[in-house]
């Protein structure tokens, strides 16, 4: 069976746009090779400008593609490619390699699990659009925001995950579409994490930064927004603003806030937390 299947990276100023590539991965596994790539006369991103990936179905063998070097990138508008079912695809850097992505930049996955262990640096907000897929930041690579944020729209019971660590900035995590997201680095971030529904799962005490965790938001009044606890018990110190959805706690200990909380609502709700957990 073939599934249908889309990673796009994109930097939106039309100045920075270069060319489109698609990977074969005809030669090795290699990003920097050019013959990797249609056409072959480089490697997306090599040069002063950004340029998109494309990624249809790898070559025999090669679901895991190495980035050697720093590359510019972006998405190319209809990025739809085709892979294999059940395949991995591994985006992977070494040391003092990295990608670089613009403002208005997009990663787009559909139909496939994708692993970004990649340095990655950014110049704009970040969109992460997951459809029937999954998407990890990780590998112990470091994510660079420059005071950007990151914006997951993740569908349904799509799965994202933040498993780098994001050091200090007022940069914002921001969570729509229903899915699911982890988030469990060593974080410094200030700006919060806003959940307007979804399920947010915290692998860590420091997961969710410094800033306010906002769970819901005034234009939405249906659904339940859930937290859920990873890896033990979770003491946060974050502040908690609680805006007009249900609430459930879950998981696999106990979640305590150390900060203050707020809690603004549209008619009655109600919390639920299950019999694994405790909330305070």
């Amino acid at each position: 069976l073939i599934a249908t299947a889309a990673l796009g990276l994109s930097a939106a100023s039309p100045q920075s746009h270069a060319a489109t590539y698609t990977w074969t991965g005809n030669t090795d596994p290699n990003w920097s090779t050019a013959t990797n790539w249609t056409p072959n006369t480089a490697a997306p991103g090599a040069g002063a400008t950004a340029d998109d990936a494309n990624f249809s179905a790898p070559a025999p063998g090669e679901t895991s593609v190495n980035v050697i070097g720093t590359f510019k990138l972006g998405t190319p508008t209809g990025n739809n490619a085709s892979t294999a079912d059940n395949t991995t695809l591994t985006l992977s850097t070494g040391a003092s390699q990295k990608f670089e992505v613009g403002a208005g930049a997009t990663f787009s996955v559909y139909g496939q699990a994708v692993n970004m262990n990649a340095d990655l640096t950014l110049g704009g907000d970040l969109n992460v659009n997951v459809n029937t897929a999954s998407f990890t930041f990780g590998g112990g690579k470091a994510i660079t925001t420059n005071n950007f944020n990151i914006n997951f729209n993740i569908v349904g019971g799509s799965l994202a995950a933040i498993t780098s660590n994001l050091g200090a900035s007022s940069s914002k995590i921001v969570l729509s579409g229903g899915g699911n997201l982890t988030l469990s680095g060593n974080n410094a971030f200030t700006g919060g994490v806003e959940a307007k529904d979804g399920r947010l799962y915290i692998g860590s005490n420091t997961a969710l930064g410094t800033g306010t965790l906002t769970l819901g938001e005034s234009s939405n009044v249906a659904g339940t927004s859930v937290l859920n606890t990873i890896g033990g018990n979770r003491v946060l110190n974050n502040e908690l603003a609680w805006i007009n959805r249900n609430l459930e706690i879950k998981g696999e200990g106990s979640i305590s806030f150390t900060g203050s909380g707020t809690m603004a609502a549209i008619g009655n709700r109600t919390v639920t937390v299950d019999d694994k957990t405790t909330f305070t």
